[in-house]
């Protein structure tokens, strides 16, 4: 069987929903190299099936100037490390910042590209990904409404795949060091006192401003303990200065945050609706939540509404008004075993494996 060669620019192991597709193609029989900048084999422990090539390229920091020159570090080792392989091998190139470096020397080879983000803020980035969606054996995005506007933008015959950030990561790979154990032992003494944790997963800053849903949380008829966990950007002070029951977590190097998660009882995802990026967004911890069968709390956006319209995984709410906020909680905590069990329904029906096998044999070029 022809082998695949997963290429990501940045560790797969800061993104579950990139070490989520090596497991995947591994379950269904292909055999795997990964192209990354970091050391793999610690978190893909005992598998025969996966070769690892670690990127070594300086990166440059600063302006525009030094983007292009990393991008150029990049394209070398990556292009030196592919001499070693067929030119007959199936490439998935994991994000845009992975493929567009390598642009041009690329399509000599048959590849998948990954499209993470919209880009809806970039006519450069849309202009290359466009150019490189043009001799690629599949594209592949995370939402359905992005799938559909690069179809239109792109031009394309045939609608991308969709394939959802599920994180298939099993339990038995999180890395719990000491501060990650004292944070659970917090947590459990926290429920043992019967409050209800909410956590919030991720970038925490005003561009994602939920200070209402934090103003409610002393109005709610049962205790709440409110868990941040990601980078805080001036935010945290002020959250806590509203309510007082609030633990911060910086970040944790996945897939360890999700022995944090998994204690949780609701979840909160919020974007600012001020881009297609945001309002047809693809979180992470839409999956991550659902794993656990952790309710979600969303704003009202369109990425969210399969989630919290359909399966009924949670609800969404207009995140100006104080009123919904209350009332929502409310309502997935008085009716909490039925939107759990919806949210675990949703993440159990989603046949990832399914998906990248389809993209897969898309891709393979049999002549």
């Amino acid at each position: 069987m022809k082998k695949i060669i997963f290429i990501s620019k940045v560790p797969i192991t800061n993104f579950p929903r990139l070490m989520s597709i090596p497991f995947a193609l591994t379950e269904l029989g292909y055999n795997v190299i990964i192209i990354a900048p970091d050391n793999l084999p610690n978190i893909f422990d005992d598998n025969g099936k996966i070769e690892f090539q670690t990127l070594n390229f300086k990166i440059r920091k600063g302006g525009f100037i030094a983007k292009i020159m990393t991008w150029f570090n990049y394209r070398l080792e990556v292009l030196r490390k592919l001499k070693s392989y067929p030119k007959e091998s199936l490439i998935w190139l994991s994000s845009a910042d992975s493929a567009i470096p390598l642009l041009g020397k690329v399509n000599r080879y048959n590849y998948i590209l990954q499209i993470n983000e919209l880009y809806d803020g970039s006519f450069i980035y849309r202009v290359l990904l466009k150019k490189l969606s043009e001799h690629s054996k599949s594209i592949v995005v995370p939402e359905f409404n992005r799938a559909n506007i690069f179809r239109v933008w792109f031009k394309l015959n045939n609608l991308p795949f969709v394939l959802p950030n599920k994180s298939i990561i099993p339990d038995s790979d999180f890395v719990v060091n000491d501060c990650t154990s004292q944070i659970i032992s917090d947590i459990t003494r926290l429920k043992s006192e019967e409050y209800k944790i909410i956590i919030y997963q991720g970038h925490i800053g005003k561009d994602r401003d939920f200070t209402n849903l934090v103003e409610i949380l002393h109005e709610l008829p049962i205790k709440t303990h409110l868990v941040l966990v990601g980078n805080d950007h001036e935010m945290v002070v002020k959250y806590k200065s509203i309510y007082a029951n609030i633990t911060w977590i910086p970040h944790i190097k996945a897939p360890a945050h999700l022995a944090i998660t998994k204690m949780a009882d609701l979840g909160i995802i919020y974007y600012n609706p001020e881009s297609l990026n945001n309002i047809f967004c693809a979180p992470n911890k839409t999956w991550e939540f659902s794993k656990y069968g952790l309710p979600i709390i969303s704003n009202d956006i369109p990425g969210m509404i399969e989630a919290t319209n359909y399966y009924k995984a949670g609800i969404s709410c207009n995140f100006n008004s104080k009123v919904e906020l209350k009332n929502g909680i409310a309502n997935l905590l008085n009716n909490y075993s039925v939107f759990s069990e919806n949210a675990k329904k949703m993440y159990d029906e989603l046949d990832y494996q399914g998906i990248i096998h389809n993209i897969i044999e898309n891709s393979i070029d049999y002549k």
